[in-house]
């Protein structure tokens, strides 16, 4: 998602060429996410990029107004976007950050700190749920993971050390 100007982006694909020397890139066609008048707009904000997440597969999730997690996944041979939301029975709380750390684990943070681990059956399109209890996740301002489960985390404080930890099945 790049920015063009406040309030509004612009979704692009970007491919690195099998022969390793120039990426190519795709302007794709923006599905509106529910609810919303201004498709990607509400993710360029500082609180708004903290509610978007690419998974390894290219699948883009977003936490939306409502409380819910959408997936939006694109089809390049049928040139088309699915999209997907978790069911909200599954949610509980209010959530203020999400981010993918692997193809199919999805990581969603409430307000209070505490977060849900969400194993995403694509197959069944329903995702499985496990609350992490007293994770403490409220006192860093960043959390983003480069797979295998493995999350990086940045302190909220003026230090701004960055933390590792994984989670083991």
């Amino acid at each position: 998602v790049t920015a063009t100007q406040p309030g509004t982006a612009t979704l692009y694909n970007w491919n690195w060429n099998t022969g390793g020397t120039t990426f190519t890139r795709t302007k794709l066609p923006t599905p509106p996410p529910s609810g919303q008048s201004s498709p990607w707009g509400a993710y360029t904000s500082a609180a708004g990029k903290k509610k978007i997440t690419v998974d390894a597969a290219s699948r883009i999730y977003v936490l939306d107004g409502s409380n819910r997690i959408l997936r939006y996944a694109y089809d390049f041979t049928a040139k088309k976007w699915t999209q997907w939301a978790l069911p909200v029975a599954q949610l509980s709380g209010n959530f203020d950050m999400i981010w993918a750390s692997d193809k199919t684990v999805l990581w969603a943070r409430r307000t209070d700190g505490t977060a849900l681990r969400i194993r995403i059956d694509a197959t069944a399109d329903r995702g499985l749920v496990t609350p992490i209890v007293g994770s403490g996740l409220g006192a860093y301002q960043e959390v983003f993971s480069l797979g295998g489960d493995t999350r990086f985390a940045v302190e909220a404080t003026t230090t701004g050390y960055l933390k590792k930890s994984w989670f083991d099945e």
